[in-house]
């Protein structure tokens, strides 16, 4: 089964980085500009993974993260943040995100799992 991963971020760079590396590596990469197009995505299709910007216009990654769980829609979510100060990092662990990874960050070895089993866990 091919894992699914949903990468939003308002920057097109930081979409696109990840996305390419992400393809050679055998997942199916979906893109979205915005939290809003992120989460239509993920109301739309399945995915195993979001990696989410925490700040983008409209809806950031917290609103973000907090929509998928209340909507109880089955996909892990990592938050990525350019500001790693810890106000920042506790909202995320308060929306019970994945992870947070600061950016920038190297893909090689990826910044997450997704082992054959569940995805979801809210660690």
């Amino acid at each position: 089964m091919t894992r699914r991963i949903l990468v939003a971020d308002d920057h097109p760079l930081i979409r696109e980085h990840p996305q390419g590396d992400l393809e050679i590596d055998g997942y199916e990469v979906e893109t979205a500009s915005d939290g809003l197009a992120a989460l239509a995505a993920a109301r739309a299709r399945l995915f195993h993974l979001a990696i989410t910007d925490l700040r983008m216009p409209d809806m950031g990654g917290i609103e973000l993260l907090t929509a998928i769980r209340s909507e109880g829609l089955p996909l892990g979510v990592i938050l990525l943040t350019g500001h790693g100060r810890y106000p920042d990092r506790a909202r995320g662990h308060e929306g019970r995100g994945r992870r947070l990874v600061s950016k920038p960050y190297e893909l090689r070895p990826p910044p997450f799992s997704l082992s054959s089993g569940s995805s979801t866990g809210d660690g």
